[in-house]
């Protein structure tokens, strides 16, 4: 059985009347979910297969728990860190702030990426 895709927004029914589009099964009405989809490949996929490639098996399921754990908190706070600076100082100051995080990240990418040494677990 094919799970139906919700759409979001509202949907006009035959006799004009608008309804929440959420409770109108249908495909999504943009392009979006295939770049989101992507970015979940991205996002997801891959710091879990660097997760499965450098553990050894006995600890996999220990390694995947952790991994999930942090990620949920750093997703939580983040999330708590945004809702408040777009409740104190309004929605750029957000956006100012994701921003100046990836700045940061990016430049301690380029410098640890300067040593080209990958860290693994042997089996």
């Amino acid at each position: 059985m094919v799970r139906p895709a919700w759409n979001y927004g509202t949907a006009k029914l035959k006799n004009n009347t608008k309804v929440p589009a959420k409770l109108q099964p249908g495909p999504p009405k943009s392009r979006q979910g295939g770049i989101r989809a992507i970015d979940n490949v991205l996002e997801i996929g891959l710091p879990a297969a660097i997760v499965a490639d450098t553990t050894p098996p006995r600890i996999r399921g220990t390694a995947f728990g952790i991994f999930n754990l942090v990620t949920g908190l750093a997703l939580l706070g983040g999330n708590l860190v945004a809702g408040l600076l777009w409740d104190l100082y309004g929605p750029s100051s957000t956006f100012i702030a994701g921003a100046g995080i990836t700045a940061v990240a990016l430049a301690g990418l380029v410098t640890l990426r300067g040593g080209g040494q990958v860290f693994r677990i042997q089996n």
